[in-house]
């Protein structure tokens, strides 16, 4: 039997369905009120998904039933970052949160310049979200305070990657950027 299945990119349907064959015995199939954007959070027994309709859902994995849902006041269109107990969601307002994964009771919320346009990663301690004001931002991930952030000459668009001291970003400037954060 294959691992439950959330879909993911159904644009203008508000159901998640199977992806492919490799999931045609998935255990469940659920449905949100929007259309999907995400590349979904997985915790040991939940599964995080944000919707275009604003909310960012807690879906158990055991049988695909809601857990959570908290509405984050405008469209997600990134996948949520999990780490350890927290999901840290951003939405195109540009609004960034984090969450208790357990409850979906937030821990703390700011106001980002731009809409949130590049789903956030954690790694080595330091928040990492890419905003359509054309900046990569390096926050806190206990209290979203901002550590430092990396302007480009366009929107960033892809999801950080960080690798041995470095993050790399995409942006409409038509550039990937290698950004050194060993210091």
């Amino acid at each position: 039997m294959a691992d439950a299945a959330v879909r993911c990119r159904e644009h203008g349907h508000g159901r998640h369905r199977r992806r492919s064959a490799q999931y045609r015995d998935a255990p469940w199939l659920t449905h949100s009120r929007g259309p999907d954007r995400c590349r979904a959070g997985n915790r040991r027994r939940r599964r995080n998904a944000g919707s275009w309709d604003g909310s960012l859902y807690a879906l158990s994995l055991a049988d695909g039933n809601l857990e959570w849902a908290v509405d984050t006041g405008s469209g997600i269109s990134t996948p949520p970052a999990v780490v350890d107990e927290t999901v840290v969601v951003g939405n195109g307002a540009g609004s960034l949160a984090a969450l208790d994964a357990a409850s979906g009771e937030p821990s703390w919320t700011i106001e980002l310049p731009a809409p949130v346009r590049a789903g956030p990663v954690i790694a080595d301690g330091t928040l990492y979200v890419g905003c359509g004001d054309d900046r990569l931002y390096a926050r806190s991930p206990t209290d979203g305070s901002e550590l430092w952030s990396f302007r480009t000459a366009g929107p960033v668009a892809g999801g950080p990657t960080v690798a041995d001291g470095t993050v790399y970003i995409q942006s409409h400037d038509d550039y990937v950027h290698a950004i050194d954060i060993a210091d």
